[in-house]
This record gives C-alpha cells, sequence and structure tokens, in this order.
C-alpha cells in the first residue's frame, strides 16, 4: 500500500463534481502548469506506481488521503508543530505568517484514520488493485 493523496485526484479541482477513485489529477504537460508542483508530484508520482506494477505478480493498492493532521511521533525537542508539512501549515495560519488569510478549502484526513486504511488494505483481499480517498 502506497500513500498518495487527494492532490492526484481533484486537480484542477471542479466545483460541486463529485470525485473518485477512477480520477486523476491532470499532469498533460501543456495544461499542468495551474496546478502546483505538489499537486504535479503526486500524480506522476502514484501513475509511475502504477505503471512499475502493471504486468508484474505484484499488487498495489493506493491510500489519498486529504490534509493529513493529528498526533506525530515527534517529540516537543523536535519542533513537533513545525517538523512535517501539515503541522507548519497550521502553525502559519494560526500565527498569521500569511500577509491575509490564504484562499483555500481541504478536506481534512485524521493520521490515525490513514494509518487504519493502510492496515485495512493490507488486510482486505478486495482491496487489491485499487485506489482510497480518505475523507
Amino acid at each position: 500500500t502506497v500513500t498518495s493523496s487527494v492532490a492526484a485526484v481533484v486537480y484542477p479541482n471542479v466545483d460541486s463534481k463529485t470525485y473518485t477513485p477512477s480520477d486523476w489529477s491532470d499532469y498533460d504537460p501543456k495544461t499542468m502548469s495551474q496546478n502546483s508542483a505538489y499537486e504535479q508530484s503526486k500524480t506522476l508520482a502514484e501513475r509511475v506506481a502504477w505503471d512499475l506494477v502493471e504486468g508484474t505478480d505484484t499488487t498495489l493498492n493506493t491510500i489519498c488521503p486529504m490534509f493529513v493532521i493529528g498526533p506525530t511521533l515527534y517529540s516537543p525537542a523536535d519542533n513537533a508543530a513545525t517538523a512535517f508539512e501539515s503541522g507548519d501549515l497550521c502553525v502559519k495560519i494560526m500565527q498569521r505568517a500569511f500577509p491575509m488569510l490564504p484562499h483555500m478549502r481541504m478536506g481534512i484526513s485524521d493520521v490515525r484514520d490513514v494509518a487504519e486504511a493502510h492496515l485495512l488494505t493490507l488486510s482486505t483481499p478486495e482491496a487489491k488493485g485499487r485506489r482510497f480517498i480518505l475523507t
């Protein structure tokens, strides 16, 4: 099981569209510039993972969480709040580090749900070869 991201599913985001695991973010070089490097890298990385297992005996499933938050394995000495991208973004918003409130909307996935999804995909034969969007 590979942790991907909802970023590999929903960009460019279309209002009121219901996305499914069969949807992929646009990574056509002609139109990809409307997505950030993050969306591009997540989409391309997951596509490569699927390409690598195609035609082999290796099975793959991917977990596509949204903005992941929750308890960390970092200690306070590690500056836990900013030691990872999600925590750093939360801290910057709360400390008003941006000159304005960023226009952003995102779903949230609890890190414990992401971990449980990994365990479920590994222990559920029907999960083989599938993508899962976590909300």
